[in-house]
Formats: structure tokens, C-alpha cells, sequence
């Protein structure tokens, strides 16, 4: 396999015709591109912005091609089925502090860079009651879920050495049963639902923060966030309030950053609303007003404990990882740098398709731990990933999903980035280093692409060497040779198609995924090569791979003008 840039050709050609090349309207030119194999021939088009969609139009395309053998073109795949799960992260508290003022800010008159050391307070025992709030409640806005907070009585039903695990007093003994939630409160530490998910957590918790960090501080900046409760508390109980018996999808868990601010905090820089030329406090009663349940604590949906409990149980390293990405990235930098102001901290908070990568990561390194059967795993999202990888994985704003074709497909979007933003972890990780790449992001002083940007560096590659190579895995999904597993450099056989691991004793780590065998339901689904003369949008970070032929000698290649887009060729003897 032979990768070739197209990239310098398209740019001498700017150069010569003298077209601007950051031009309102994108310039296109046409050039003839040279092959240099008698087997197979693709194209790659890649688009390098962070924010932005390009339309197809807009991509370029294949005019022709010269043949030393009739070309092909891959089958474009039909049929669809909903992928099982979801992860819905509540970023209302992110959005709103990235709206505060440098003017909010100093006239609040209030020390934010102060560090406090005082211990938490929160120490519970088996059987102990206290309340906790819960997005307990739901509605559909836009095709969007919407949740309403409400407060719950919760007891405590185990005491681990990590974890408190407490269940919504509402849901005791069966009272939800008409609901489908069933949860076992047996004395037999054997079948309590609470007492196994309180192990399974402990059995994970330190071969987890050993790789993507540790929870526990000291110090904090304590006119923002809480205390460190050493003790994770996990809370259980029908999250949005969405429970029916046959429910086969929904939210399986969320962690809440909002818990990790002091109310005072919240009070001040969130539950605010304008009116008119002034700002109002929100009151507690408004359905709009925002709690902390200051404490380091994360959500488990009961039904889906009750029906879904391996899924639950990845679920577990995937809220923790949450809660883990926040501590380390936002709160212990804050703590760190106390000089950097308050409205400038949304500059170290994770975006959603990082910390949904770190997340997804994880939960993918743990399957062989957990034994995690495919359907409940990571991998089971990859057959969307196979159909609409150009969409890309930054874009989390809803958007009307099309095949390769242009048919509008019936899904929500969200899935889409779920399965893209896993698809890029999955790659790196397989590709660059495995879990000492994976703890070298989730550790490092950096956030988002930075932070991935650093740990490649340090490998010899970068953030946008690794996106390009990131399309190689639709053509190399054959497990590697030894030949081509001792491959290097520009060589290197980029697929998921291999493991990640040291040894056969190690607990943690990514074994090899042949995209051409993922399942999503009854169907196969896999990578759809597109064809030469078909272009699709292309969302921020997104691709499209093209079919060109066998046994090619050349072709019109009408590319777009323009810093955002890149192309190259994959060549096979």
C-alpha cells in the first residue's frame, strides 16, 4: 500500500492560475493525476476544519479515469436499525459559564482564586438516608431531551472501599415494578443489585484512575468547587423519569459537572436570567434553576440496571471517566493556576466529543475485564460509524442525517457522533500506543485536540498526521501480516484490525476489530467506499473514501480550492 498526497499538486496549481485560495466562494481546478499501480486505487478527501461542514458540491470529484482494466465500485449499503444506546452528558452548566464576563466576574467581589483545604463532610453508612437531586423528570423539545431536577429521598445500600452506592427510596421492594424496575434489596450480598454494582466499581476503580487519573484532591479553589468526597457516590434511580417495561433505550447513566460547583457558585454565574436590560436571580421553585448536589458523584438509570446490567456495568468506567476528565483537566488546573480568572476557565473544560472519546476508550480497554459481550460494548456502535464516518466526530449540534446516496436517513444524529468520536479513539489507541497513548491524553496539562496533539508529538505524529491516517482503516480492515506488523513509518498499516497489548496477562487492553464482520442487529454492516463520481458533506474532521478503480492509469481530478480541504491517493500493487 502506497499513500500519496495530492495535496502540493493542487496548490502549485493555485500558485500558477494566481486564485486566492481562502476565496469567499470555494475555486475549483481540475488536474490530471498520475497513478502508479496496476492494482487497486482510492481517493481520500478529508476536511481539516474543527467547526465547519463542507457541502458536496464543494469537495471536488472524479471526472474520469483512464484504464488499464474496467474499473469497479464497491456495493452502497442498505438498511438501518437503531443503535442501542446512547450517553447523554448534561453540558448546561458548561454553556452557561462560557457566557461570564470579565465585569460579571469582578463585581461579584468575590475572592475565585482563593484555595481552601478544608475536608469533605460527606461520610455515610450502610442504611444512612439523605436526598440527593436527580434529573428525575423529561420532555422531548426539538427532538431534543430536555430533564427537570427534583429532589429524592435516597438510602445508602452499600459502603465499599471506593464507592456509596444509594437507591432511590421511591423505587423500594418492587414498588416500580409495573415499570420495569425490579431491583434486588436481598440481604444476600450475592444478589443485591446495589452490593454487586458497589464491587464492580471497586474491582475497576484502581485499574481505572491509574491509567485516566485520580479523582481525590485536597486542594481546590473553594469559591468554586466543593471538597473532595473520597468516596465516589453513585446514585440509582430512573433517570428522566422515562422508565416503562419494554424500554430498550434511554440514558444509561450521566455524570453532572454541576455537582462539582459550590450552589453559591452555580447561584451566581448560572441561575440568573435577563430581563430586559437586567439580570434576575432564577428562583429555586422555576423548573429552570440549576442544584449542586456538591459532591463528586455520578447517575446509574435503575431500569437498566434491573433489565441491561453488563451494559450498566460499562457504564460505570464511562460516568467515572467523566468525573475523572473534569477533576484533572478543569478543577486540579484551576487549583493549579490560581492567577487564571473565572471566565477563562471554559478554556479547560473538556468538549463533549473529547471527553465522549476518553469515555468510550475506556470502556472499550475493559471489555476483556469486564467480559462485555459485543451488544453491550463500545464496538456495537461501529457499524454507523462504517455507513457515516463523514460526518465526522466534532459536530454534536443536531443534524439531518443522508447515506452515501443523499437519502435522508431516520436516526438522530447524536448516534453518529457517538459512533465517530468512539471510532477515532479506537484508532488512535489501536495505532499509537495503546493505553500508555491513552493515559498520556487523559493526564496531560492539555484539553481537547491540544491534549491528543502533546501525546502524538511525543510518538512522532501529530493530531492532524493521525486524522489523516484515520481513513486507512476503511481500506486496511484485514488483520496485518507479520510482514505488515513490523511495518514503520510511512509504511505503517493503519487498521483496527489489531491489538494493543504488552502481554496476555495484562488485565486492560484493545484487542483487534475487523470492521467488515460488526453487526447492528441482524445486519452486516460494512465500510462504505463511496463512488469516484459521488461526492457527500463532509462535517468538521469528517471524510469520504473513494473507489476509483483497478489497474488505473490516470484521472480528472476536480478538487476545491481551499486551506480546509486535503486529498491524497491509496495505491495497492
Amino acid at each position: 500500500m502506497k499513500k500519496i498526497h495530492l495535496f502540493t499538486v493542487i496548490f502549485c496549481t493555485i500558485l500558477l492560475s494566481g486564485c486566492p485560495k481562502n476565496a469567499e466562494t470555494p475555486q475549483k481546478t481540475t488536474v490530471t493525476v498520475e497513478t502508479h499501480t496496476s492494482g487497486n486505487v482510492y481517493l481520500v478527501k478529508i476536511n481539516n476544519s474543527n467547526t465547519k461542514t463542507i457541502k458536496a458540491a464543494n469537495t471536488g470529484k472524479v471526472e474520469s479515469t483512464k484504464s488499464r482494466a474496467a474499473d469497479e465500485e464497491n456495493p452502497v449499503l442498505t438498511g438501518l436499525h437503531d443503535d442501542p444506546f446512547i450517553r447523554q452528558q448534561n453540558q448546561r452548566i458548561t454553556d452557561a459559564l462560557s457566557n461570564i464576563s470579565s465585569a460579571r466576574a469582578a463585581a461579584d467581589d468575590v475572592d475565585y482564586s482563593s484555595i481552601g483545604t478544608t475536608a469533605s463532610t460527606k461520610k455515610y453508612t450502610k442504611g444512612q438516608q439523605t436526598t440527593f437531586h436527580s434529573f428525575s423528570e423529561s420532555s422531548t423539545s426539538g427532538g431534543m431531551l430536555e430533564g427537570y431536577s427534583h429532589e429524592i429521598d435516597a438510602t445508602c445500600y452499600y459502603v465499599g472501599e471506593h464507592c456509596y452506592i444509594f437507591g432511590d427510596d421511591s423505587e423500594k421492594n418492587g414498588s416500580k415494578k409495573s415499570k420495569g424496575i425490579d431491583l434486588c434489596y436481598d440481604d444476600d450480598d450475592t444478589k443485591n443489585s446495589f452490593v454487586l454494582l458497589g464491587k464492580e466499581f471497586d474491582r475497576c476503580y484502581e485499574l481505572e484512575t491509574a491509567i485516566i487519573g485520580d479523582p481525590k484532591y485536597d486542594e481546590y479553589r473553594d469559591n468554586i468547587f466543593v471538597p473532595c468526597n473520597k468516596k465516589v457516590i453513585i446514585f440509582v434511580s430512573d433517570l428522566y423519569g422515562d422508565a416503562t417495561k419494554n424500554q430498550d433505550s434511554g440514558v444509561v447513566g450521566y455524570f453532572y459537572n454541576g455537582d462539582m460547583y459550590k450552589q453559591e457558585f452555580v447561584d451566581t454565574f448560572v441561575n440568573i436570567k435577563q430581563v430586559g436590560l437586567k439580570t434576575q436571580p432564577v428562583e429555586e421553585d422555576d423548573p429552570a434553576y440549576v442544584h449542586s448536589n456538591e459532591a463528586s458523584m455520578f447517575y446509574v438509570d435503575s431500569k437498566f440496571l434491573t433489565t441491561h446490567k453488563e451494559t450498566v456495568y460499562t457504564t460505570l468506567v464511562h460516568e467515572f471517566n467523566h468525573m475523572i476528565n473534569f477533576i484533572t483537566k478543569t478543577l486540579k488546573y484551576m487549583t493549579a493556576n490560581p492567577s487564571v480568572d473565572v471566565q477563562n476557565m471554559q478554556n479547560h473544560m473538556c468538549d463533549t466529543w473529547f471527553t465522549e472519546m476518553l469515555a468510550m476508550t475506556t470502556e472499550d480497554m475493559f471489555c476483556g475485564f469486564l467480559s462485555t459481550e459485543y451488544t453491550e460494548s463500545p464496538m456495537a456502535r461501529l457499524p454507523l460509524f462504517n455507513l457515516f464516518y463523514y460526518y465526522g466526530f466534532r459536530n454534536w449540534d443536531s443534524y439531518t442525517v443522508k447515506d452515501s446516496s443523499g437519502q435522508k436517513i431516520d436516526i438522530d444524529s447524536i448516534y453518529v457522533s457517538y459512533a465517530n468520536t468512539y471510532a477515532f479513539g479506537a484508532f488512535l489507541a489501536r495505532n499509537y500506543g495503546g493505553i500508555d497513548l491513552i493515559k498520556e491524553i487523559a493526564t496531560n496539562g492539555y484539553v481537547n485536540e491540544q491534549a491528543i496533539n502533546q501525546a502524538l508529538i511525543k510518538r512522532g505524529s501529530t493530531y492532524k498526521e493521525a486524522l489523516s491516517n484515520f481513513a486507512l482503516v476503511l481500506i486496511n480492515t484485514a488483520a496485518p501480516t507479520s510482514a505488515q506488523l513490523a511495518q514503520t513509518g510511512e509504511n505503517y498499516y493503519y487498521t483496527m484490525n489489531r491489538s494493543a497489548k504488552k502481554t496476555d496477562e495484562e488485565e486492560l487492553f484493545f484487542d483487534a476489530i475487523n470492521l467488515n464482520t460488526l453487526k447492528m442487529g441482524e445486519y452486516t454492516y460494512k465500510p462504505t467506499i463511496i463512488a469516484k463520481a459521488k461526492s457527500v458533506d463532509l462535517g468538521p474532521n469528517g471524510f469520504s473514501v473513494h473507489y476509483v478503480g483497478n489497474n488505473i492509469k490516470s484521472f480528472e481530478l476536480t478538487a476545491n480550492v481551499s486551506d480546509l480541504m486535503e486529498y491524497y491517493l491509496v495505491e495497492f500493487n
